[in-house]
Protein backbone atom coordinates (compact mmCIF):
# COMPACT_ATOMS: atom_id res chain seq x y z
CA UNK A 1 0.00 0.00 0.00
CA UNK A 2 1.05 3.55 -0.63
CA UNK A 3 -0.16 6.71 -0.45
CA UNK A 4 -1.94 6.72 -3.81
CA UNK A 5 -4.89 4.39 -1.47
CA UNK A 6 -6.15 7.80 -0.85
CA UNK A 7 -5.42 11.18 -2.40
CA UNK A 8 -6.50 14.20 -0.52
CA UNK A 9 -6.32 17.65 -1.36
CA UNK A 10 -8.25 20.57 0.70
CA UNK A 11 -8.65 23.90 0.74
CA UNK A 12 -10.75 27.32 2.81
CA UNK A 13 -11.83 30.50 1.14
CA UNK A 14 -13.35 33.72 3.05
CA UNK A 15 -14.57 36.60 0.95
CA UNK A 16 -13.03 39.18 3.94
CA UNK A 17 -9.61 37.95 2.55
CA UNK A 18 -10.89 38.12 -1.05
CA UNK A 19 -13.26 40.40 -2.44
CA UNK A 20 -14.15 38.27 -5.96
CA UNK A 21 -14.69 34.75 -4.09
CA UNK A 22 -18.32 35.00 -4.84
CA UNK A 23 -17.38 34.72 -8.58
CA UNK A 24 -15.00 32.10 -8.17
CA UNK A 25 -17.13 30.17 -6.07
CA UNK A 26 -20.26 29.86 -8.17
CA UNK A 27 -17.60 29.48 -11.05
CA UNK A 28 -16.24 26.53 -9.63
CA UNK A 29 -19.45 25.04 -8.59
CA UNK A 30 -21.05 25.12 -11.96
CA UNK A 31 -17.28 23.58 -13.43
CA UNK A 32 -17.43 21.15 -11.29
CA UNK A 33 -21.45 20.36 -12.25
CA UNK A 34 -20.50 20.23 -15.78
CA UNK A 35 -17.52 20.11 -16.97
CA UNK A 36 -16.54 17.41 -19.38
CA UNK A 37 -16.55 14.03 -17.32
CA UNK A 38 -19.05 14.91 -14.35
CA UNK A 39 -20.97 11.98 -13.68
CA UNK A 40 -24.65 12.17 -14.29
CA UNK A 41 -27.56 10.35 -15.13
CA UNK A 42 -28.40 10.33 -18.58
CA UNK A 43 -31.75 12.20 -18.21
CA UNK A 44 -30.46 14.65 -15.72
CA UNK A 45 -28.49 18.36 -16.75
CA UNK A 46 -26.60 18.66 -13.55
CA UNK A 47 -24.09 16.59 -11.72
CA UNK A 48 -24.52 18.06 -8.55
CA UNK A 49 -26.42 16.34 -4.95
CA UNK A 50 -25.66 17.30 -1.37
CA UNK A 51 -27.54 18.12 1.84
CA UNK A 52 -29.35 21.61 2.61
CA UNK A 53 -30.73 22.02 5.85
CA UNK A 54 -29.82 18.33 7.06
CA UNK A 55 -31.69 16.95 3.86
CA UNK A 56 -30.43 14.93 1.02
CA UNK A 57 -30.72 15.71 -2.28
CA UNK A 58 -30.31 13.51 -5.14
CA UNK A 59 -29.94 16.27 -7.50
CA UNK A 60 -29.23 19.61 -7.30
CA UNK A 61 -29.42 22.01 -10.29
CA UNK A 62 -26.12 23.78 -11.71
CA UNK A 63 -28.62 27.07 -10.84
CA UNK A 64 -29.89 26.06 -7.05
CA UNK A 65 -26.37 24.82 -6.41
CA UNK A 66 -24.84 28.22 -7.67
CA UNK A 67 -27.04 30.56 -5.86
CA UNK A 68 -26.85 28.58 -2.75
CA UNK A 69 -22.58 29.12 -2.88
CA UNK A 70 -23.48 32.82 -3.44
CA UNK A 71 -25.71 33.19 -0.84
CA UNK A 72 -23.31 31.38 1.73
CA UNK A 73 -20.09 33.50 0.31
CA UNK A 74 -21.61 36.88 0.42
CA UNK A 75 -22.68 36.18 4.64
CA UNK A 76 -18.75 35.53 4.78
CA UNK A 77 -18.87 32.27 5.67
CA UNK A 78 -15.93 30.08 5.26
CA UNK A 79 -16.19 27.63 2.41
CA UNK A 80 -14.36 24.78 1.60
CA UNK A 81 -13.14 22.48 -1.46
CA UNK A 82 -12.48 18.83 -0.55
CA UNK A 83 -11.33 16.48 -3.38
CA UNK A 84 -11.22 12.40 -2.78
CA UNK A 85 -9.64 10.97 -5.33
CA UNK A 86 -8.19 7.12 -6.39
CA UNK A 87 -6.77 4.91 -9.38
CA UNK A 88 -9.22 2.67 -10.98
CA UNK A 89 -8.09 -0.10 -9.20
CA UNK A 90 -8.58 1.16 -5.87
CA UNK A 91 -11.75 2.83 -6.98
CA UNK A 92 -12.47 -0.94 -8.12
CA UNK A 93 -11.11 -2.73 -5.24
CA UNK A 94 -13.33 -0.37 -3.16
CA UNK A 95 -16.90 -1.39 -5.01
CA UNK A 96 -17.00 2.11 -6.33
CA UNK A 97 -18.54 1.27 -9.91
CA UNK A 98 -21.38 3.35 -10.01
CA UNK A 99 -22.55 6.78 -9.55
CA UNK A 100 -24.76 5.64 -6.76
CA UNK A 101 -21.30 3.79 -4.90
CA UNK A 102 -19.80 7.16 -5.33
CA UNK A 103 -23.13 8.98 -3.59
CA UNK A 104 -23.33 6.83 -0.70
CA UNK A 105 -19.27 7.00 -0.26
CA UNK A 106 -19.35 11.08 -0.08
CA UNK A 107 -22.24 10.82 2.56
CA UNK A 108 -20.10 8.83 4.77
CA UNK A 109 -16.95 10.68 4.17
CA UNK A 110 -18.30 14.28 4.20
CA UNK A 111 -19.04 13.03 8.27
CA UNK A 112 -15.27 12.39 8.92
CA UNK A 113 -14.17 15.73 7.28
CA UNK A 114 -16.67 17.99 8.73
CA UNK A 115 -16.11 16.69 12.27
CA UNK A 116 -12.20 16.84 12.18
CA UNK A 117 -13.26 20.61 11.45
CA UNK A 118 -15.22 20.88 14.36
CA UNK A 119 -18.85 21.70 11.94
CA UNK A 120 -21.47 19.75 13.71
CA UNK A 121 -23.92 17.75 12.07
CA UNK A 122 -26.79 19.98 12.72
CA UNK A 123 -24.56 22.75 11.16
CA UNK A 124 -23.38 21.06 8.22
CA UNK A 125 -23.99 21.81 4.70
CA UNK A 126 -23.00 20.67 1.44
CA UNK A 127 -22.47 20.11 -2.43
CA UNK A 128 -20.54 17.62 -4.39
CA UNK A 129 -19.85 15.81 -8.04
CA UNK A 130 -18.08 12.70 -9.22
CA UNK A 131 -15.78 13.36 -11.80
CA UNK A 132 -15.19 9.99 -13.75
CA UNK A 133 -11.86 10.99 -15.21
CA UNK A 134 -9.80 7.71 -16.75
CA UNK A 135 -7.52 6.32 -14.30
CA UNK A 136 -8.53 8.55 -11.36
CA UNK A 137 -12.04 8.53 -10.58
CA UNK A 138 -12.32 11.62 -7.79
CA UNK A 139 -15.05 13.61 -5.43
CA UNK A 140 -15.44 17.14 -5.92
CA UNK A 141 -17.06 18.51 -2.36
CA UNK A 142 -17.80 21.96 -1.48
CA UNK A 143 -19.02 22.31 2.54
CA UNK A 144 -19.54 24.95 4.59
CA UNK A 145 -20.72 25.35 8.46
CA UNK A 146 -24.01 27.18 8.38
CA UNK A 147 -24.10 28.45 12.02
CA UNK A 148 -20.28 30.73 11.79
CA UNK A 149 -20.14 33.62 9.86
CA UNK A 150 -16.66 33.09 10.45
CA UNK A 151 -13.72 30.31 10.05
CA UNK A 152 -10.57 30.04 9.64
CA UNK A 153 -9.44 29.79 6.14
CA UNK A 154 -6.10 27.89 6.52
CA UNK A 155 -5.12 24.68 7.73
CA UNK A 156 -2.23 23.45 9.46
CA UNK A 157 -0.36 20.47 8.74
CA UNK A 158 -1.54 18.24 11.59
CA UNK A 159 -4.86 19.04 10.57
CA UNK A 160 -4.45 18.22 6.97
CA UNK A 161 -2.96 14.74 8.03
CA UNK A 162 -5.28 13.62 10.59
CA UNK A 163 -8.20 14.17 8.73
CA UNK A 164 -6.50 12.08 5.66
CA UNK A 165 -5.81 9.66 8.38
CA UNK A 166 -9.24 9.60 9.57
CA UNK A 167 -10.82 9.18 5.71
CA UNK A 168 -7.98 5.84 4.73
CA UNK A 169 -9.21 4.35 7.79
CA UNK A 170 -13.00 4.93 7.06
CA UNK A 171 -12.30 3.82 3.36
CA UNK A 172 -9.96 0.96 4.45
CA UNK A 173 -11.90 0.15 7.46
CA UNK A 174 -11.80 -3.76 6.92
CA UNK A 175 -8.24 -4.12 6.06
CA UNK A 176 -7.36 -1.86 9.23
CA UNK A 177 -9.53 -4.23 11.36
CA UNK A 178 -7.26 -6.72 10.63
CA UNK A 179 -4.02 -4.92 10.95
CA UNK A 180 -5.19 -3.45 14.14
CA UNK A 181 -5.97 -7.56 15.14
CA UNK A 182 -2.26 -8.06 14.46
CA UNK A 183 -0.65 -5.42 16.06
CA UNK A 184 -2.23 -6.43 18.66
CA UNK A 185 -1.11 -9.87 18.92
CA UNK A 186 2.23 -8.83 18.18
CA UNK A 187 2.21 -5.92 21.25
CA UNK A 188 0.85 -8.85 23.31
CA UNK A 189 2.84 -11.53 22.66
CA UNK A 190 6.33 -9.39 22.71
CA UNK A 191 4.87 -8.11 26.21
CA UNK A 192 3.74 -11.48 27.43
CA UNK A 193 7.03 -13.08 26.32
CA UNK A 194 9.81 -10.35 27.37
CA UNK A 195 8.23 -10.77 30.98
CA UNK A 196 7.93 -14.27 31.31
CA UNK A 197 11.71 -14.93 29.79
CA UNK A 198 13.04 -12.05 32.78
CA UNK A 199 10.69 -13.29 34.86
CA UNK A 200 12.31 -16.82 35.18
CA UNK A 201 16.14 -15.03 35.30
CA UNK A 202 15.38 -13.40 37.87
CA UNK A 203 14.04 -16.35 39.89
CA UNK A 204 16.70 -18.22 39.03
CA UNK A 205 18.83 -15.63 40.04
CA UNK A 206 17.18 -14.88 43.53
CA UNK A 207 17.65 -19.19 44.24
CA UNK A 208 21.34 -18.62 43.98
CA UNK A 209 21.61 -16.14 47.05
CA UNK A 210 23.49 -13.51 44.69
CA UNK A 211 24.82 -10.55 46.94
CA UNK A 212 25.81 -6.80 46.14
CA UNK A 213 29.33 -7.68 47.69
CA UNK A 214 30.23 -9.90 45.13
CA UNK A 215 28.88 -8.26 42.46
CA UNK A 216 30.47 -5.61 42.80
CA UNK A 217 33.88 -6.77 43.25
CA UNK A 218 33.12 -8.62 39.78
CA UNK A 219 32.35 -5.32 38.31
CA UNK A 220 35.49 -3.95 39.90
CA UNK A 221 37.88 -6.95 38.53
CA UNK A 222 38.32 -7.80 42.20
CA UNK A 223 36.89 -11.39 41.27
CA UNK A 224 36.45 -13.61 38.61
CA UNK A 225 33.63 -15.66 37.61
CA UNK A 226 33.96 -18.75 35.34
CA UNK A 227 32.49 -17.36 32.06
CA UNK A 228 34.56 -19.87 30.19
CA UNK A 229 31.07 -21.75 29.19
CA UNK A 230 28.37 -18.30 28.53
CA UNK A 231 28.86 -18.46 24.81
CA UNK A 232 28.05 -22.27 24.50
CA UNK A 233 24.32 -21.32 24.97
CA UNK A 234 21.40 -19.82 22.71
CA UNK A 235 21.15 -16.92 24.13
CA UNK A 236 25.06 -15.69 24.68
CA UNK A 237 26.02 -17.95 21.41
CA UNK A 238 28.37 -14.64 20.59
CA UNK A 239 31.69 -13.32 21.34
CA UNK A 240 30.39 -10.24 23.53
CA UNK A 241 28.66 -12.93 26.00
CA UNK A 242 30.62 -11.77 29.19
CA UNK A 243 29.86 -8.30 28.09
CA UNK A 244 26.33 -8.92 28.28
CA UNK A 245 26.42 -10.58 31.49
CA UNK A 246 28.61 -6.92 33.40
CA UNK A 247 26.36 -4.96 31.69
CA UNK A 248 23.41 -6.58 32.56
CA UNK A 249 24.65 -6.25 36.45
CA UNK A 250 26.07 -3.23 36.06
CA UNK A 251 22.30 -1.81 35.17
CA UNK A 252 20.55 -4.09 37.38
CA UNK A 253 23.01 -2.11 40.73
CA UNK A 254 22.29 0.85 39.32
CA UNK A 255 18.77 0.56 38.52
CA UNK A 256 17.64 -1.07 41.92
CA UNK A 257 18.87 1.84 43.73
CA UNK A 258 16.16 3.98 42.31
CA UNK A 259 13.76 5.41 45.14
CA UNK A 260 9.73 4.73 44.07
CA UNK A 261 7.54 3.41 41.73
CA UNK A 262 10.17 0.92 39.74
CA UNK A 263 8.81 1.53 35.73
CA UNK A 264 10.64 2.89 32.97
CA UNK A 265 8.80 5.89 32.92
CA UNK A 266 9.57 6.83 36.31
CA UNK A 267 13.48 6.31 36.06
CA UNK A 268 15.97 9.09 35.89
CA UNK A 269 17.19 10.44 32.38
CA UNK A 270 20.26 8.53 32.83
CA UNK A 271 18.91 5.28 34.17
CA UNK A 272 16.76 5.14 30.82
CA UNK A 273 19.84 5.56 28.84
CA UNK A 274 21.61 2.74 30.61
CA UNK A 275 18.30 0.54 30.39
CA UNK A 276 17.88 1.15 26.70
CA UNK A 277 21.24 0.29 26.04
CA UNK A 278 21.12 -2.78 27.72
CA UNK A 279 18.47 -4.12 25.96
CA UNK A 280 19.86 -3.04 22.68
CA UNK A 281 22.53 -5.31 23.41
CA UNK A 282 20.77 -8.08 24.21
CA UNK A 283 18.44 -7.24 21.29
CA UNK A 284 21.42 -7.86 19.02
CA UNK A 285 22.74 -11.23 20.47
CA UNK A 286 19.65 -12.81 21.08
CA UNK A 287 17.57 -13.52 17.33
CA UNK A 288 15.03 -14.82 18.95
CA UNK A 289 13.97 -11.80 20.77
CA UNK A 290 14.77 -9.14 18.19
CA UNK A 291 12.09 -11.62 16.11
CA UNK A 292 9.91 -10.54 18.70
CA UNK A 293 10.29 -6.88 18.26
CA UNK A 294 11.01 -7.22 14.66
CA UNK A 295 7.47 -8.57 14.22
CA UNK A 296 6.21 -5.45 16.82
CA UNK A 297 7.82 -3.32 14.41
CA UNK A 298 6.44 -4.89 11.18
CA UNK A 299 2.75 -4.92 12.21
CA UNK A 300 2.75 -1.09 12.82
CA UNK A 301 4.45 -0.36 9.65
CA UNK A 302 1.85 -2.36 7.53
CA UNK A 303 -0.59 0.00 8.86
CA UNK A 304 1.39 3.04 7.84
CA UNK A 305 2.32 2.20 4.59
CA UNK A 306 -1.67 2.53 3.92
CA UNK A 307 -0.21 6.29 4.35
CA UNK A 308 2.89 7.02 3.43
CA UNK A 309 4.93 4.93 1.20
CA UNK A 310 7.91 7.69 1.14
CA UNK A 311 11.13 5.86 2.58
CA UNK A 312 11.95 8.77 5.27
CA UNK A 313 8.63 8.48 6.74
CA UNK A 314 8.33 4.53 6.79
CA UNK A 315 12.22 5.02 8.29
CA UNK A 316 11.09 7.25 10.81
CA UNK A 317 8.25 4.81 11.99
CA UNK A 318 10.09 2.06 12.14
CA UNK A 319 12.51 4.35 14.27
CA UNK A 320 9.65 5.36 16.90
CA UNK A 321 8.37 1.53 17.22
CA UNK A 322 11.62 0.26 17.61
CA UNK A 323 11.47 2.63 20.71
CA UNK A 324 8.53 1.64 21.74
CA UNK A 325 9.76 -2.23 21.12
CA UNK A 326 12.59 -1.70 23.60
CA UNK A 327 10.75 0.11 26.56
CA UNK A 328 8.24 -2.63 26.22
CA UNK A 329 11.30 -4.92 27.56
CA UNK A 330 12.55 -2.88 29.59
CA UNK A 331 9.16 -2.26 31.66
CA UNK A 332 9.68 -6.30 31.71
CA UNK A 333 13.16 -6.20 33.04
CA UNK A 334 12.30 -4.01 35.86
CA UNK A 335 9.05 -5.71 36.54
CA UNK A 336 11.07 -8.92 37.24
CA UNK A 337 13.95 -7.40 39.12
CA UNK A 338 11.79 -5.67 41.76
CA UNK A 339 10.40 -8.70 42.49
CA UNK A 340 13.85 -9.98 44.02
CA UNK A 341 16.78 -7.37 46.10
CA UNK A 342 20.43 -9.11 45.99
CA UNK A 343 21.56 -10.06 49.39
CA UNK A 344 24.05 -6.99 51.31
CA UNK A 345 26.59 -9.31 51.34
CA UNK A 346 27.82 -13.05 51.83
CA UNK A 347 27.01 -15.09 54.83
CA UNK A 348 30.61 -16.29 57.14
CA UNK A 349 31.77 -19.71 57.45
CA UNK A 350 30.95 -22.59 55.31
CA UNK A 351 27.18 -20.71 54.45
CA UNK A 352 29.67 -18.02 52.97
CA UNK A 353 31.89 -20.40 51.23
CA UNK A 354 28.98 -22.51 49.73
CA UNK A 355 27.31 -19.11 48.70
CA UNK A 356 30.31 -17.30 46.88
CA UNK A 357 30.44 -21.09 45.08
CA UNK A 358 26.93 -20.88 43.40
CA UNK A 359 27.63 -17.25 42.14
CA UNK A 360 29.08 -18.23 38.54
CA UNK A 361 27.65 -21.44 38.33
CA UNK A 362 24.19 -20.19 39.19
CA UNK A 363 24.38 -17.25 36.76
CA UNK A 364 25.61 -19.41 33.81
CA UNK A 365 22.71 -21.75 35.28
CA UNK A 366 20.33 -19.30 35.35
CA UNK A 367 21.36 -18.08 31.12
CA UNK A 368 20.84 -21.39 30.23
CA UNK A 369 17.23 -21.39 31.46
CA UNK A 370 16.38 -17.97 29.88
CA UNK A 371 17.38 -19.53 26.33
CA UNK A 372 14.95 -22.40 26.79
CA UNK A 373 12.15 -20.20 27.71
CA UNK A 374 12.98 -17.68 24.80
CA UNK A 375 13.14 -21.06 22.48
CA UNK A 376 9.88 -22.37 24.42
CA UNK A 377 7.97 -18.70 23.79
CA UNK A 378 8.62 -18.47 20.21
CA UNK A 379 7.59 -21.53 19.29
CA UNK A 380 4.33 -20.69 21.47
CA UNK A 381 3.84 -17.34 19.85
CA UNK A 382 4.58 -19.19 16.15
CA UNK A 383 2.31 -21.35 16.55
CA UNK A 384 -0.43 -19.17 17.84
CA UNK A 385 0.19 -16.46 15.42
CA UNK A 386 0.01 -19.36 12.43
CA UNK A 387 -3.06 -21.08 13.61
CA UNK A 388 -4.54 -17.52 13.89
CA UNK A 389 -3.90 -16.51 10.22
CA UNK A 390 -5.28 -19.97 8.54
CA UNK A 391 -8.51 -18.94 9.96
CA UNK A 392 -9.31 -22.28 11.61
CA UNK A 393 -9.86 -21.32 15.25
CA UNK A 394 -13.35 -21.56 16.40
CA UNK A 395 -14.37 -19.58 19.21
CA UNK A 396 -13.95 -22.61 21.66
CA UNK A 397 -10.65 -23.40 20.35
CA UNK A 398 -8.96 -20.14 20.92
CA UNK A 399 -10.73 -20.48 24.55
CA UNK A 400 -8.52 -23.79 24.90
CA UNK A 401 -5.62 -22.33 23.25
CA UNK A 402 -5.42 -19.48 26.00
CA UNK A 403 -6.01 -21.83 28.77
CA UNK A 404 -3.27 -23.94 27.92
CA UNK A 405 -0.51 -21.40 27.70
CA UNK A 406 -2.07 -19.71 30.98
CA UNK A 407 -1.49 -23.33 32.12
CA UNK A 408 1.94 -23.24 30.69
CA UNK A 409 2.57 -20.20 32.29
CA UNK A 410 2.46 -17.38 29.65
CA UNK A 411 -0.65 -15.34 28.74
CA UNK A 412 -1.55 -14.27 25.09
Amino acid sequence: MSSAVLIYKARGYNKRTDGNRTVKNMAHVEYIATRPGAWKEPEQESALFGSFNQQFLNVISVEDGMKTIAEVTDKYKTTYRDVISFTSEQAAHLGLNTLGDWKKYVKEQVLVIAKERGIKYENLEWEAAIHNKKGQPHAHIVMWDKSNAIQPNSFDTKLYKQTRRKLIQKTYKPEFQEFFKTQNEAKNVLRADSRAILKEFEEYLASQRINTCDVNDYLDGTVQFDVSGLSSFDILNTPNAEDILVEYLRVRMVVMKHKGRLAYRCLAPERKVMVDNFVKLLLNSNDKLKALADNFVSAHIEVFKFYSAKDNELKYEAGKYSKIAVKMIANALLQSMKDYQFEDCLQDGEAGQRQAEYIAGGILAAFANLARLIRQSSARAAEYNALSKSGDLSKEAIKELIKQRKDRGLEI
